[in-house]
């Protein structure tokens, strides 16, 4: 009789573009001894509008196919998402959403079971005010898993705040397809395609508070005052804040220049980066910042905050972006200019956005999955 594989399920919430990256990169290289199975709960994201690519190498299942994102009660989905797990017969299993009241529990009984656990995690210290109730509650809720896939810095430091020191981690959580990403911009990677002179500024986020968007107009007033021919700024996104940012980009005068161009899918998004000079990202509170990712694949410098969770992961200030403080417009708007005007430092910065590309890239997502398994 032929051997069984051994069965590893993923779960996310639902499976966006990145999901299908990197389960489809690890069923490729496990192929012939590790099954990959990916679950989600609904078909549809309840944050993003983005539509899902179809799943490739590994088999995908939607335990509530008719649902509505978020419509689902919590026994409902604890049985369901128990009971798949039972019946999948996995040897493995790498949930996302620990501080979910169904993957609470689901961990607690597959862990009881002797199953192996492991948590997706990239939450970092300083993404909220800590109450020392919470943490000790969160503490033990992760006691169920074997490890953890989480990302280098502050979030794996907090994994090691609440688990302890010698918690298996590995790194890799927030990855996608870079060679998908160039293949979808049909432009070569900066500073090849586009010339520098050509380029504008773009910011690729939710419009929603912790994005720090009224900081980053701010700055854009700041920059177009300081240069005789300012560059246009897209800010890709939907969410809550769209008539509020309208109205300030009117009160300032600005509908000339900064552009609203709502949810753009991946293929957009990629285009978009290969005609951009840099990705702006200000955020107040970002766990990782996966539109870095993209932007670095088209040789795109990024300006972050230091609050974005990849600051550790990919960007160096001077090699390949700048950090700067997200209460900062000034800030913001002189690196903005330096960018704008300083020709070698942008191709310097672009060509040094190849330097720690690999480590966000799918083969790290089965690097990390195949040092804890």
């Amino acid at each position: 009789m032929p051997t069984r594989l051994r069965r590893v399920v993923f779960l996310w919430e639902n499976f966006g573009p990145m999901h299908v990256d990197r389960c489809g990169a690890l069923a490729r290289a496990l192929d012939g001894q590790w099954e990959v199975v990916g679950v989600q709960w609904t078909g549809k994201s309840t944050t993003y509008e983005w539509v899902s690519p179809d799943a490739k190498n590994f088999s995908l299942v939607t335990l509530f196919p008719d649902a509505r994102p978020g419509s689902i009660g919590f026994v409902r989905k604890l049985w369901r998402t128990l009971s798949f797990c039972l019946r999948s017969h996995a040897d493995a299993f790498f949930f996302s959403h620990y501080n979910d009241a169904a993957v609470i529990l689901t961990s607690m009984v597959l862990a009881l079971m002797n199953k192996r656990v492991f948590g997706m995690l990239l939450s970092k210290f300083d993404d909220y005010d800590r109450k020392i109730r919470w943490e000790v509650f969160k503490s033990l809720i992760l006691l169920p898993y074997a490890g953890f896939l989480t990302n280098r810095g502050r979030s794996e430091e907090y994994i090691r705040f609440l688990r302890g020191s010698r918690v298996p981690i590995a790194y890799g959580h927030n990855t996608l397809s870079v060679g998908e990403i160039r293949n979808l911009a049909g432009a070569e990677p900066a500073p090849g395609g586009l010339p520098h002179a050509a380029r504008r500024f773009t910011a690729v986020t939710r419009l929603v508070p912790k994005k720090n968007l009224n900081v980053l107009i701010d700055a854009y007033a700041l920059y177009r005052k300081a240069v005789a021919t300012p560059r246009p700024l897209h800010i890709c996104g939907s969410g809550e804040l769209e008539t509020e940012l309208r109205a300030k980009i009117a009160a300032l005068d600005l509908g000339d220049f900064v552009v609203l161009r709502g949810f753009l899918q991946r293929p957009e998004i990629a285009h978009e980066l290969a005609q951009s000079l840099a990705l702006i990202l200000p955020s107040i509170e970002e766990q990782f910042g996966n539109v870095i990712i993209e932007a670095q694949a088209m040789g795109v410098p990024t300006i972050i905050s230091h609050n974005c969770g990849a600051l550790e992961t990919l960007v160096r200030s001077g090699v390949n972006g700048f950090v700067v403080e997200p209460d900062n417009p000034a800030g913001l708007a002189f690196f903005m200019q330096w960018l704008h005007e300083d020709e070698d430092l942008w191709e310097r910065l672009a060509i040094g956005c190849a330097q720690y590309l690999p480590r966000a890239d799918t083969p790290a997502f089965v690097e990390g999955v195949m040092k804890l398994l």
